[in-house]
């Protein structure tokens, strides 16, 4: 999200789902999937109060592993999560109108 926006906060998680996603030798791995409610923040906090700035609310999904030892799979004070947040929607609709996935426009 560092490079959608100047700034943003995270208001909200929601965790829609958690499974177990894989198990090995020595190891549990869960996965949640949800999203993150954020705002956006466009400008400092000075340009906000003076109204040259901009906030805006957006909604991203998000994926999270959570691996544990099999040992003591419902002991997460030795999980390693490993998370990412999907913004391919916003960030590819800031894309010029004629971007061609190539690099090469359509009007070339």
């Amino acid at each position: 999200m560092d490079e959608l926006a100047t700034h943003h906060s995270i208001q909200e998680v929601y965790v829609d789902k958690t499974i177990v996603h894989a198990i090995g030798p020595d190891t549990i791995t869960y996965r949640s999937t949800g999203s993150v409610d954020v705002i956006l923040q466009f400008g400092s906090n000075s340009d906000i109060r003076n109204d040259m700035g901009a906030e805006i609310e957006q909604s991203f999904p998000f994926a999270c592993d959570i691996e544990v030892p099999l040992s003591e799979p419902w002991n997460l004070e030795w999980a390693e999560p490993r998370y990412g947040v999907d913004v391919s929607k916003w960030r590819d609709a800031m894309r010029p109108d004629d971007f061609e996935p190539d690099g090469i426009n359509s009007d070339d």
